[in-house]
């Protein structure tokens, strides 16, 4: 299922910052960043797709933001 939250995302596990890509529902990247952890304060409300890449892994998982 995917992960519900407000504002922040934390990514438990990462040794070393990770390029962070997010996606909306269409496809369209809608911000990215490089660290830990990522402030979503000012996406809207829906379906996301997240794309992280630290250290030759890679992963895409999906999350809901909430009001």
């Amino acid at each position: 299922y995917p992960t519900r939250f407000s504002y922040v995302l934390f990514f438990k596990g990462l040794e070393n910052p990770a390029a962070i890509e997010i996606y909306n529902s269409q496809g369209v990247r809608v911000l990215e960043s490089t660290g830990v952890s990522v402030n979503t304060e000012h996406l809207l409300p829906g379906l996301y797709y997240i794309n992280i890449k630290t250290e030759g892994k890679a992963g895409t998982f999906k999350f809901i933001k909430s009001k």
